[in-house]
């Protein structure tokens, strides 16, 4: 096997493996964000200048209270507590429910 062809099969060998390692990786890890925030605790540490950075937010937690405020409520995740104010009240939401998509934030 000449320099070139043991190059060209290292290469290849090399796409295989990463290929089976994204392959293996799950699923919810391929899509996240690294800027993404996923708990409260993380949204309630921003400082002003990092919220005013518009960062990604994927919560999973409970609506607890709807505030009677506009299209405002709290929620809360495993980590703590956050007071929401959203742009419309579409789609409904009540307390109790279960949230964990980005569109409700």
């Amino acid at each position: 096997m000449t320099g070139k062809n043991r190059f060209e099969f290292f290469c290849l060998q090399a796409i295989v493996i990463v290929t089976l390692a994204v392959a293996a990786t799950p699923k919810t890890l391929q899509c996240q964000n690294s800027n993404e925030l996923t708990t409260v605790r993380e949204v309630r540490a921003l400082t002003p200048d990092q919220a005013s950075e518009a960062r990604p937010v994927r919560l999973k937690g409970v609506v607890t209270v709807l505030s009677g405020w506009k299209s405002s409520f709290f929620f809360q995740d495993s980590t703590s507590g956050i007071s929401v104010n959203r742009l419309s009240d579409s789609p409904p939401l009540q307390p109790g429910q279960e949230v964990d998509r980005p569109r409700y934030f």
